[in-house]
Order: C-alpha cells, then structure tokens, then sequence
C-alpha cells in the first residue's frame, strides 16, 4: 500500500469538484435544468457566480462528448455576436470561457463551429 500525502486544497476547488461530481450523475432532465442555470451564471455580472459556472462548463465540455462542446461553443459565439451591448467584462469572460472551451472541441467540431460563425448562422 503506498503512502499518499493528503493536499490542502482550497474551499473554492473542494466545492468545485464536488459540484462537478454531482452533475456529472445527472440524468437528461437534470442536466437540460443545470445547463440552462450554468449559462445563466456564466453571464452574470457578479464573478465568483460567472467563474465558478463556466469552471464546470469547462468541466462539462471536457468529459462531455463531442457535439455538447460543440454546442456550447456556438451557443456561446451566438450569445457574443447577437449581444453587442454586453458589458466589457462579461464579454471578456465569455471570450475567455469560449477559448478554454475551443480547446476541448474536437478538429472536426471546430471546423463546424468556425464555418457556421464565418457563415453567420
């Protein structure tokens, strides 16, 4: 048996994982419900509610499948292009939120999502 070292983490990251653990146990119903809710914080105008629900986007995209992070990238491209009167730094936290989100796609999502942006739609 080896000797693991338990790690200090901070509260944020401890209510973070189990945040994550939690939704991931959602069923269809559930996870439409919190996806909805995690959008809806991601846009919010207070910080902690925004990076906290676009860390478990990022979650949810990551161990997600392909086409979830595929819509959550054109959702989000949506939301910035038909929004020109956000505020600067709610936009900057979706630009943010969008890159770290490009950085899960698959190379055949982000062809879609970069053609459909490119095309308008």
């Amino acid at each position: 048996m080896q000797n693991y070292q338990s790690q200090d983490i901070s509260l944020y990251t401890h209510i973070l994982i189990n945040t994550c653990a939690f939704v991931s146990t959602f069923d269809e119903q559930e996870f439409s419900v919190a996806e909805k809710l995690l959008f809806k914080n991601a846009l919010c105008h207070c910080p902690w509610k925004s990076v906290f629900a676009t860390d478990v986007l990022c979650f949810i995209s990551r161990y997600g499948s392909a086409s979830l992070c595929e819509s959550h990238c054109t959702l989000l491209i949506t939301i910035l292009s038909e929004t020109p009167s956000m505020k600067r730094d709610v936009k900057k936290r979706l630009i943010r939120l969008l890159a770290r989100l490009l950085g899960f796609a698959k190379v055949s999502s982000l062809r879609n999502i970069l053609t459909d942006w490119l095309n308008g739609e």
